[in-house]
Order: structure tokens, then C-alpha cells, then sequence
């Protein structure tokens, strides 16, 4: 994943000329990594875009639907140990920092 991926991604939700701020490409980053990040800033500021293009990047690398790749990035970001889904297709997905995905009937519980 590199800064002009995730400007590509920006550019296709907020137009041409779209640029990402650096500490809106740091949170990308470390979220786009398995790290937590806790983007505390004004109305206006783009925290939003953040966690679209963090998103999208996570879409790109592993072919997940939108809502999937969210949840997946929190549970990640929020350092759960176990993701339990009922769709198939989650399982055996890898995602830093969450150890199990699973099924409930599957749940090592």
C-alpha cells in the first residue's frame, strides 16, 4: 500500500483535486497496518475520508464488501482476539490482530 494508492482512493470519493493531509495519510497508514489509531480533530477536518480510503485499501488487498471490511478493520484496530460472522466467505480470512475468524458454530468458546 503506498501514499498514492490511498490518494487515488481520496480522489475517487472528493474529486481531482483531492490531496491527503499528513496526518490523514498517518492514521490511513497505521490502521491500513493492524495498528489502533484514535483521529481526534474539527468538523471538517476529513476524519471520514480516513476511514474510507483506510477501507478501500483493505478492500483492495483482500476482495471484502464494504460493510465486511469495516467491521473487520475495527475488530482489527480494537485488537479482538475473535471475529464470529455467519458469512462463509469471512472465514479464513487473515486480518491483523484479530487471531480467530470463525463461525458461531465454530467459536473456539
Amino acid at each position: 500500500m503506498t501514499r498514492d494508492e490511498a490518494e487515488r482512493h481520496l480522489r475517487s470519493l472528493a474529486g481531482p483535486d483531492a490531496r491527503l493531509r499528513e496526518d490523514q495519510w498517518t492514521a490511513i497508514s497505521a490502521l491500513v497496518d493492524g495498528r489502533r489509531a484514535l483521529v481526534v480533530q474539527r468538523t471538517g477536518w476529513g476524519k471520514s475520508a480516513v476511514y474510507f480510503v483506510a477501507t478501500a485499501l483493505l478492500r483492495a488487498g483482500g476482495r471484502i464488501k464494504p460493510p465486511d471490511a469495516i467491521q473487520l478493520a475495527t475488530a482489527g484496530t480494537a485488537g479482538c482476539d475473535l471475529f464470529l460472522t455467519n458469512d462463509e466467505r469471512l472465514m479464513g480470512t487473515t486480518v491483523q490482530g484479530i487471531q480467530f475468524i470463525t463461525s458461531f458454530d465454530r467459536a473456539p468458546i
